[in-house]
């Protein structure tokens, strides 16, 4: 793994080490997908889309209720997200 993705499987072990998210057998299963990818080098920000994605399912069908793990590992992951759907959209353009 590179340094981003060094970074990312850190702050996705982090989050899934917490007690709160280990007790949510849906929230720990998100996180334990996202760093079998990582493990398996699928490229990060392909990893840090499908987790911002399944958080945000998470999030709707849990009243927007998440442990503050999950907060944190979001926001730091919004930069990745932001420039993949730039450059997602710009194909479709095409």
């Amino acid at each position: 793994m590179d340094e981003k993705e060094t970074k990312l499987f850190e702050a996705v072990s982090k989050a899934y080490s917490d007690k709160e998210v280990q007790a949510d057998p849906e929230l720990s299963d998100i996180l334990f997908q996202a760093g079998k990818r990582l493990e398996n080098n699928v490229d990060y920000k392909f990893v840090a889309i499908k987790l911002t994605q399944n958080i945000a399912l998470y999030l709707i069908s849990h009243e927007y209720k998440v442990p503050k793990s999950i907060s944190e590992l979001s926001s730091s992951m919004q930069k990745y997200g932001a420039r993949y759907f730039g450059v997602a959209s710009m194909m479709s353009w095409f």
